[in-house]
């Protein structure tokens, strides 16, 4: 029995092979080189153009300050454990508070431990099933308002926000 090989073969096809492998490598080399010089005269010369045509500051408006300044004192990740939870529970605020002079606002920075004391008696009155309940929020932020007017001893607490609120 003789084997099947392929008789047809010859010693040309070998050099045929390693000539398409060089045109090819020749092809790479040169579509390489023309990326390189394209993008080298597109950062050159296209690129600062367009920064400048396109990439113009804006001018805006100027900012106008109202009659009534707004300041806003923030109390920052507040701890508290709630009522009933025997220390296994806890709830951690931050309330930014929001007044309509600076006055107040010097005030509320001045008296910064007591208002936090009074904040953490608050809310270490409440339930955990309380400070969960999305609905007595709003609440919660006038029981927050009403504390704070009775420190300052004056109405000039605008908003009360919640931004950070966890119960866990």
């Amino acid at each position: 029995m003789s084997r099947d090989t392929d008789s047809n073969a010859g010693p040309d096809q070998g050099g045929a092979a390693a000539r398409g492998s060089a045109s090819g490598f020749l092809a790479v080399l040169a579509l390489t080189g023309g990326l390189a010089v394209g993008s080298f005269f597109g950062w050159k010369a296209v690129g600062p153009a367009l920064a400048r045509s396109r990439w113009q500051p804006k001018e805006e408006a100027p900012v106008t300050v109202s009659e009534k300044a707004v300041a806003l004192h923030q109390i920052e990740n507040l701890v508290v454990n709630p009522a009933g939870s025997q220390g296994l529970r806890f709830l951690v605020v931050s309330i930014a508070i929001e007044v309509g002079d600076a006055k107040a606002s010097a005030d509320l920075v001045a008296r910064d431990a007591e208002l936090r004391d009074a904040l953490v008696s608050l809310l270490g009155q409440k339930t955990v099933p309380e400070l969960i309940d999305v609905g007595q929020r709003e609440a919660l932020r006038d029981e927050i308002r009403s504390t704070v007017v009775s420190i300052l001893g004056r109405p000039s607490v605008l908003r009360v926000y919640l931004p950070l609120f966890v119960v866990q």
